[in-house]
């Protein structure tokens, strides 16, 4: 498509459009025009992704009001007839941004699509006590929700009640879990999900990082996160840079913070940043270790300890850490 653009100290500049990247001609001050027009040519753009697709989708559609943006998570694509549907979506649009799926192998771009790889935000640091478990056959173990503290897991399977469980949640024992160092970890996976994808990582994180806490769990991203990932997606594919300085985030409704896991306060110690002992789970907002932990035994119910499976916590470490103060607590019962 060729479009112009007229300035009154500058000659009228044609840029011709082939995807997104522009090929100027005959211009003495191609540096300070490009840096004044949004050359971002796309009407039509389909993200596929897990739970943060949406947020992404509304994200964009604010960068890019002239543009229909549809979201399509993962779980909109579990019959042949919602791949049809996806696809019927995909061959009409001109931007394809995916997330890594395993569906995406049955997707299939249109003919005048840009297909753009783009990650999926993770990052553990501020919650290192997150983990998910399942049965023994498989199927997904659930508490208050999908997500469980290891340490209050490690407790259940051992018989600890729930009023003796703040017991387990004190510094010595996460430092010794090194809960103080998942920072760099967390960084260092974060940076490989983007040079897996098409976006830069630098300037990403350069702008996350001073943002304080942007996570409500290792997998659900805060507005201030989803936002700099939708402004990274179109500075990547021809907006000027100004568009960083947005402040979209300020106008998007937080479609993942149904479920915040705390910052533990030992954690917010170390890494500087706000913290407390209250979890959320829909309309339920538990405050404190003890009433938290009641609320996830009741969830557990019936099941049998012995039954549930854990990576973080089969591997002995937790046994080596907790069971000392599981001993301390007994003794100190039969004084």
């Amino acid at each position: 498509m060729l479009k112009s653009f007229s300035f009154t100290d500058e000659p009228t500049v044609y840029v011709a459009l082939v995807g997104s990247r522009p090929e100027l001609k005959h211009l003495s001050s191609v540096e300070r025009i490009i840096e004044r027009l949004v050359i971002v040519d796309f009407t039509s753009v389909v993200v596929t992704g897990n739970c943060q697709a949406g947020g992404v989708s509304a994200a964009l559609a604010a960068l890019l009001p002239e543009a229909k943006v549809n979201p399509v998570h993962a779980w909109d694509l579990e019959s042949s007839a919602d791949f049809e549907v996806a696809n019927d979506l995909l061959s009409g649009s001109d931007l394809w941004l995916r997330m890594p799926l395993e569906a995406n192998s049955a997707l299939h771009p249109g003919a005048q699509s840009r297909v753009l790889d783009i990650p999926s935000l993770t990052f553990p640091a501020f919650h290192p006590d997150l983990v998910y478990a399942a049965h023994a056959n498989g199927e997904i173990f659930r508490g208050i929700n999908d997500y469980h503290s290891a340490i209050a897991l490690w407790a259940w399977r051992h018989g600890v009640d729930p009023s003796e469980v703040p017991k387990l949640f004190v510094p010595e024992v996460m430092w010794r879990l090194n809960y103080d160092k998942y920072w760099e970890p967390s960084v260092a996976n974060m940076r490989a999900e983007f040079e897996n994808s098409d976006l830069a990582f630098g300037p990403f994180w350069q702008r996350l990082k001073r943002g304080g806490v942007f996570m409500h769990s290792v997998n659900h991203p805060r507005p201030a996160a989803i936002a700099l990932l939708a402004k990274s997606i179109v500075t990547t594919i021809g907006a000027p840079e100004s568009s960083w300085s947005d402040p979209i985030e300020d106008y998007l409704d937080d479609t993942l913070n149904h479920i915040v896991w705390p910052v533990y306060p030992p954690i917010g110690g170390v890494l500087g940043v706000p913290a407390s002992y209250r979890w959320r789970n829909g309309s339920e907002v538990y405050s404190g270790i003890e009433r938290w932990a009641e609320a996830t035994w009741s969830r557990y119910g019936d099941a049998e300890p012995s039954d549930i499976v854990c990576s973080r916590i089969d591997d002995g470490v937790y046994d080596l850490v907790l069971s000392p103060y599981l001993d301390r607590t007994a003794a100190r019962a039969a004084r």
